[in-house]
């Protein structure tokens, strides 16, 4: 499959960055035109590193319904701070549109 180029818009203020899908094995990849040298190992880099990210947004979803849960529950943010291996304090800050 030969590059595809196309403009992806990220946010409302954002005109777009043109970018092109590239296949990787089985995989495609989108990635800016400045990276599109990339080739071999790095490009695989790229593959692996956006499927982690994909991977740590779905978990970090799952997280925070998790917190949610646990609030709903009555949980202290001190219980639930040491729990994510924090303190309750932060745990409170970091998802403070909870309570």
């Amino acid at each position: 499959m030969s590059d595809i180029p196309a403009t992806v818009s990220i946010g409302t203020d954002d005109p777009g960055e043109k970018v092109a899908v590239m296949r990787v094995g089985s995989e495609r990849v989108i990635l800016p035109l400045s990276m599109t040298k990339l080739r071999g190992e790095q490009l695989q880099c790229v593959v692996d590193l956006q499927e982690v990210v994909a991977d740590l947004m779905g978990l970090q979803e799952f997280l925070n319904g998790a917190v949610y849960q646990a609030r709903f529950a009555g949980l202290s943010w001190s219980a639930i701070g040491w729990s994510v291996g924090t303190t309750g304090e932060a745990a409170r800050q970091r998802w403070r549109e909870i309570d």
